[in-house]
C-alpha cells in the first residue's frame, strides 16, 4: 500500500510539473515583444450589414487601404470581423449553420480579413482581429440558436462551446497571418472562470490559438479606468485598455504581471467617428512617446468610409505620428541627385549616398521603426560592390532596410549596356574573317568594348553577355552535349578523332571542358598546345584527378566556333567583342558582365533587409551575406551571375519568396554555426523558386548547399 501511495504521488509531482512547463512554454510561444516595440497601430471599425452586405464588402478596395495603412506608420491594424448586426466580412460557414442562415447570409462570400492580410503581410504589417466575446445582441435568432443571454449574465456552457467553434474556424482559416485577437465585451467573467467546467478561458483561448499558437489575446473587461487595465485570465496577452480619451500611462494605470499594457481610444469624437482629430499632432505625438517609453503601445481607431479610404484628417494626423516617431525613409532614383536630401521629392542618386545617411542618422540614434531606403525604378549598373559593414547595422526591431519602390522594378546589375549601333559587322578585310565559319560570315558583328570605356577584362571566361535578359552561349564545339578522348597520356595530353581542332591553330584562348576522370568532377582547363597531326591535344595544367580515354569534354572560348545565332566570344587580347545575335533584337538591351565582386556585401552587419530589388549579371556572387546576423533576404530575384546566386553565413540570416535562376554554380550557399561546438547557425532558405544553377560547376552545385 505505500508503495501504491509513493507512485500516486510521483505520478502527481510529475503531472503537476509537466503542465506548469507546458504553461510556461505556452507563455514564451506567446511573445508580446513585437507588440512592445511597435510603439502605435491603428483600429477600424468596419461594421454594416443587410441584404446588399455581400456588395458593400465587394466594394472595399484593399490596395489603397493597405498604402494608406502604411502611410500611417502603424505596425500593426485590428479589423472587425463584425460586432452586433450579426454581419462578418468574412466566411465561416460553422458560425451560419450554428445560427441557422444559409452560406453567405450573414457571413461576407468575399474574405476582405484575409486580402488584408496578405496586403499588409507584404508591407511587414501585422493583422490582428476584433470580434465580441458574445454573440450579435441585434440578432435574435443567431442569439438563440447560439443558445447566448445578455452579456450582463454569464455565458451559458452550450454558447462558449459553439462560440468557440466559430472562432476556431476563423483562427484555421487565417493561421499565422493573424499576430492577436481584442475580444470586446467581456464584462461577465463568471460563465468561464470555473476551469473545471468543460468550457471556459482556456478552452476558449485554445479555440482562437488553432491555426496560430503564437496569437495573443486581449479580453475588454470594461471601458472605466478601474477595469480596461485589468486581468482576466492567465490566457491573456495585453491589456484591452478601451478608454473614451487618451491620457492613461502604463504608470499612472499599471498592467498586471505578465500583461503588456496597451491602450486603444479613438481619433474622432466617438468610435469610428468622422470628426476631429480631437487632440493636436505634437499632443498625440507626445502622449505616444510618453507611453512607449514607459513599455507601452497606443492604438488609435479612426474612421474608414466603406470603399476602404481612411478618413483624410485621420490620415494626416498619423502620417504626422508617423514622421516624428516611425521609420525614417530615404530614396535613390536613377534621376536623383546625390546632393539632395534624400526625400520623395528630392531623391539621392546613389546606394553609397543613402548609406552614408543613414549612417549619419546612426550617430543620432535609429527611430523606433528603423530606417528604410527606397529604390525608385529603374536599372543601376554597378561597377564595384555595394558593400554593407557593421556599421550600416540595424537593430533588434530597428532594422535598415532597402527596399524596392512598391510596384516597380529596381535592377542593379553588375555589368555594363552596350548599345546595339556600336556594334560593326566583321568585313572581309579583317583578320577575324578567315577565321569565322562559314555560316557566321556576314552575321557576326563586333565591338571593341574601350569604346564603351571596358578595360577591366577579369579572368578568362569570367564575363559573361546577355541579350534581351538572355544569357548567350560563349561559343563551343560541339554546339550541345560532349565528344570523347579517344587516349590519354600522362594526365595532361588527351587524343580526338574529329578534323574541327585543325581550324583552332590561331585560337590564342581556348578551354577545354570535361569530366575527365569521373562523373562527380568536372573540370575547365586552357589548352596549351594541339598537334593536329599526331590528333593530340594538350592542357595548360592536369585538370585535377588527371584523364582517361572515352571520357566526354568540350571546347569552348573560341571565335572558329561561333557558327549559330547568340554564341560570341572576347578576344582579350585586342580588346574585341565578336557576336552573332539573335534575330528580332535590333533595340534589345546587351549586357557584358564586368563586376568581378558580389553585387552587393552584407559583411559583419546585422539587422539589415534587402527587399523586392532585381541583382543580376554579375561576374562573381549575386549577394553575399558573411558573419553578422538577423539579416534577411526577401522577395528579391537574383538571376545571371557567375558565381553563387546569394551565400549566407552567420547566424539567423536568411532567403525567403525569392527566385533564383540562371546561376553558375550554386543558388543558395548556406553555412554557419559552430559545429564542433554543436552551436546551430539557424540560417534559412524558405519558399524561394531555384531553377537553371551550376552552369559552370556542374557537380556539388545544388539549389540549396548546406
Amino acid at each position: 500500500m505505500k508503495r501504491l501511495v509513493v507512485m500516486l504521488l510521483t505520478l502527481a509531482f510529475v503531472v503537476s510539473c509537466s503542465q506548469g512547463a507546458s504553461q510556461r512554454a505556452d507563455h514564451q510561444v506567446r511573445d508580446t515583444t513585437w507588440l512592445k516595440k511597435a510603439k502605435y497601430g491603428v483600429f477600424v471599425h468596419y461594421l454594416g450589414g443587410g441584404p446588399d452586405w455581400n456588395e458593400k464588402v465587394d466594394a472595399f478596395d484593399v490596395e489603397t487601404f493597405a498604402a494608406q495603412i502604411e502611410q500611417s506608420g502603424a505596425a500593426y491594424l485590428v479589423f472587425t470581423l463584425g460586432q452586433n448586426s450579426g454581419y462578418y466580412c468574412s466566411p465561416n460557414a460553422t458560425y451560419e449553420r450554428l445560427a441557422g442562415y444559409e452560406i453567405g447570409q450573414r457571413c461576407s462570400r468575399r474574405d476582405l480579413p484575409m486580402e488584408i492580410a496578405d496586403a499588409l503581410g507584404s508591407l511587414g504589417i501585422r493583422l490582428m482581429l476584433y470580434l465580441p466575446s458574445r454573440s450579435p445582441p441585434r440578432d435574435a435568432k443567431a442569439m438563440a440558436n447560439l443558445n447566448d443571454v445578455h452579456e450582463r449574465r454569464p455565458a451559458p456552457q452550450e454558447f462558449t462551446r459553439k462560440w468557440s467553434a466559430v472562432i476556431r474556424e476563423w483562427s484555421l482559416r487565417y493561421g499565422r497571418k493573424v499576430s492577436g485577437w481584442w475580444f470586446d465585451g467581456s464584462y461577465n467573467r463568471a460563465g468561464w472562470d470555473d476551469l473545471s467546467k468543460p468550457y471556459n478561458w482556456n478552452t476558449w483561448a485554445a479555440a482562437v490559438r488553432a491555426g496560430n499558437p503564437r496569437s495573443i489575446i486581449a479580453f475588454n473587461p470594461g471601458a472605466s479606468i478601474s477595469h480596461a487595465f485589468n486581468k482576466l485570465t492567465d490566457q491573456q496577452d495585453y491589456t484591452a485598455g478601451e478608454q473614451t480619451q487618451f491620457g492613461a500611462t502604463p504608470q499612472s494605470n499599471p498592467p498586471p504581471a505578465g500583461l503588456q499594457w496597451q491602450v486603444l481610444s479613438h481619433l474622432g469624437t466617438r468610435w469610428a467617428r468622422a470628426d476631429g482629430p480631437r487632440r493636436t499632432d505634437p499632443w498625440m505625438i507626445d502622449y505616444i512617446r510618453r507611453v512607449g517609453g514607459q513599455g507601452g503601445v497606443v492604438t488609435m481607431d479612426v474612421n474608414v468610409s466603406a470603399d476602404g479610404t481612411i478618413y483624410g484628417p485621420h490620415l494626416k494626423q498619423l502620417i504626422a505620428i508617423r514622421n516624428a516617431l516611425r521609420t525614417r525613409q530615404y530614396y535613390v532614383a536613377t534621376d536623383g541627385d546625390d546632393s539632395n536630401p534624400g526625400t520623395k521629392e528630392g531623391p539621392f542618386a546613389t546606394l553609397e549616398k543613402a548609406r552614408e545617411a543613414v549612417r549619419r542618422l546612426k550617430d543620432k540614434g535609429l527611430p523606433p521603426g528603423g530606417v528604410t531606403v527606397y529604390l525608385r525604378g529603374g536599372t543601376y549598373g554597378r561597377t564595384h560592390s555595394f558593400a554593407l559593414t557593421r556599421a550600416d547595422s540595424g537593430e533588434d526591431g530597428m532594422p535598415v532596410v532597402y527596399r524596392a519602390y512598391p510596384g516597380e522594378q529596381v535592377r542593379l546589375i553588375g555589368g555594363v549596356a552596350i548599345e546595339p549601333r556600336r556594334f560593326a559587322p566583321v568585313t572581309r578585310s579583317e583578320a577575324a574573317w578567315s577565321r569565322l565559319d562559314p555560316d557566321a560570315r556576314g552575321h557576326c558583328l563586333r565591338v571593341n568594348l574601350a569604346s564603351q570605356s571596358i578595360t577591366n577584362h577579369l579572368r578568362p571566361l569570367q564575363m559573361e553577355l546577355s541579350c534581351n535578359g538572355e544569357l548567350m552561349p560563349l561559343a563551343r564545339w560541339p554546339n550541345e552535349g560532349f565528344v570523347r578522348t579517344t587516349s590519354a597520356e600522362k594526365d595532361i595530353t588527351f587524343g580526338y578523332d574529329d578534323p574541327r581542332p585543325e581550324r583552332w591553330q590561331k585560337a590564342p584562348d581556348a578551354y577545354a571542358a570535361g569530366y575527365w576522370r569521373h562523373g562527380w568532377a568536372n573540370r575547365i582547363e586552357q589548352i596549351a598546345r594541339i598537334d593536329t597531326k599526331a590528333k593530340k591535344i594538350t592542357l595548360a595544367k592536369s585538370p585535377g584527378y588527371g584523364i582517361q580515354p572515352k571520357k566526354p569534354y568540350y571546347v569552348l572560348n573560341l571565335l572558329e566556333e561561333i557558327d549559330r545565332p547568340g554564341e560570341w566570344y572576347f578576344d582579350r587580347r585586342t580588346g574585341v567583342l565578336f557576336f552573332w545575335p539573335p534575330s528580332g533584337v535590333d533595340r534589345a538591351p546587351i549586357l557584358i558582365s564586368i563586376l568581378g565582386e558580389p553585387i552587393i556585401s552584407v559583411k559583419d552587419a546585422s539587422h539589415i533587409r534587402l527587399e523586392g530589388l532585381t541583382v543580376e549579371m554579375g561576374a562573381d556572387d549575386g549577394i553575399d551575406v558573411s558573419g553578422g546576423s538577423d539579416n534577411l533576404i526577401a522577395d528579391c530575384v537574383v538571376r545571371n551571375v557567375r558565381g553563387n546566386g546569394i551565400t549566407l553565413s552567420g547566424t539567423r540570416n536568411g532567403v525567403t519568396g525569392c527566385e533564383i535562376h540562371g546561376i553558375g554554380q550554386t543558388g543558395v550557399a548556406v553555412s554557419g554555426g559552430d559545429r564542433q561546438q554543436l552551436v546551430a547557425g539557424e540560417n534559412f532558405v524558405r519558399h524561394c523558386r531555384i531553377h537553371d544553377f551550376g552552369r559552370w560547376q556542374r557537380t556539388y552545385a545544388p539549389a540549396i548547399r548546406l
